[in-house]
């Protein structure tokens, strides 16, 4: 069969081909449709394609699919390890593939579902709006007690509106800082709204996702990041290979008589540890099982550790449960039944937010449009008030 490595970029692939017989050929392959089906008519049935796992290479791989032989997604970690270093370039990358494809020696990654990379999507936005909606909240903490403002209003909220929009009134600097900020939270708000909604109507339909709720502090959005960075339960043979997966296992150091164990590898999704660790926190004084276990590691090791163990333990659990199909162990029924209740309540995903909106930029400091002078003003720009009513939350 011929072996073709390819190094995909955004606008363009290097392609090298290496045969059987040893003869080569490399090319560059614009990513236009022109090109690429005239390059997808070159493959076969006799053709086996490698590409690294990069922005892209999921969706190229399916498409290659179609035309070739077998297609091979690599770990970008073991063409580094196998490239020389002297020289580094688009053909000495393909050609490396190319080669460790001939000799069956390439570490194979799973592709993903194109379902299953648009919940991995909305997962990470969901995380990326809550740690930038943390960061606006914290500012306008920071801005009431840098002004020595006690805030007697425990949390942000309607209650809170009355308060805060009695403040800056005579200084419309600050005050139209504060209007910002709740602007923006409200907007945030807004979007994590819409995407619970399209996560929650997802979970209702997801038997994994109802298993995954019967573990107590384990909430919707923590079962989806978590289901969403698994996939296939069934392409891990063994809790061992799950835990190792998730990068919770200790890095081992091994030569001759000598072992050394270090933290753990972090190899994989930081958003699937975050999402155990969270949920096994939570899920404290609930879970007997996992709570006699951290409590007697917290004996001997620091409590970090014992955390980051319990994460584990969870995940070792979690792969129980979904290879056999049974609900938690220790699993509080009352519990079970307000949260299925509870998520049964959640409305659907607004029609609306599957239109895409025009995206608008109104800045006065970006460029006028056409046929307009640089000083004469815009009647589309808004005029900034610096004054004006904090709006609720």
């Amino acid at each position: 069969m011929r072996s073709i490595g390819i190094d995909l970029h955004k606008t363009y692939a290097y392609v090298f081909e290496l045969d059987r017989d040893g003869a080569k050929k490399h090319y560059r392959v614009a990513l236009t449709e022109d090109e690429l089906t005239t390059f997808f008519r070159t493959l076969g049935q006799d053709a086996q394609v490698v590409m690294e796992a990069s922005t892209g290479s999921f969706r190229f791989s399916e498409m290659v699919a179609q035309h070739a032989g077998r297609v091979v997604v690599s770990d970008p970690a073991q063409t580094r390890g196998a490239l020389s270093q002297a020289v580094v370039n688009d053909h000495k990358a393909a050609e490396t593939l190319a080669r460790l494809l001939q000799s069956s020696f390439v570490r194979e990654v799973w592709v993903p579902p194109a379902a299953n990379r648009a919940l991995r999507a909305q997962t990470a936005l969901y995380q990326d709006l809550s740690r930038i909606r943390t960061q606006l909240i914290n500012r306008l903490k920071s801005l009431l007690q840098q002004e020595f403002i006690d805030f007697r209003v425990g949390t942000l909220g309607p209650a809170s509106h009355s308060f805060l929009n009695e403040q800056f009134k005579d200084q419309p600097e600050l005050r139209f800082y504060l209007c910002s900020l709740a602007r923006s939270i409200n907007h945030l708000h807004s979007e994590l709204t819409q995407l619970e909604y399209s996560l929650g109507a997802w979970c209702k339909q997801s038997e994994d996702a109802q298993l995954l709720l019967t573990i107590p502090g384990m909430g919707v959005i923590l079962a989806i990041t978590i289901l969403a960075q698994i996939g296939d339960i069934k392409r891990f043979p063994t809790a061992a290979r799950l835990c190792s997966y998730a990068g919770l296992v200790p890095r081992v150091y091994e030569s001759g008589k000598t072992r050394h164990y270090g933290h753990i590898s972090r190899a994989g999704r930081s958003a699937m540890r975050w999402a155990l660790t969270l949920a096994a926190w939570r899920g404290s004084g609930r879970a007997k099982a996992i709570d006699d276990f951290k409590r007697r590691l917290s004996e001997r090791r620091p409590k970090m550790v014992a955390s980051t163990a319990a994460a584990r333990k969870l995940l070792a659990v979690i792969w129980s449960m979904l290879t056999h199909r049974k609900p938690f162990r220790d699993e509080d029924p009352a519990l079970s039944a307000r949260k299925r209740l509870s998520l049964k309540a959640w409305p659907e995903p607004d029609n609306q937010a599957l239109e895409v909106p025009k995206i608008k930029d109104r800045r006065p400091s970006t460029r006028p449009p056409k046929g307009k002078e640089e000083n004469q003003p815009d009647s589309s720009f808004p005029v900034c008030a610096l004054t004006g009513v904090v709006p609720g939350f």
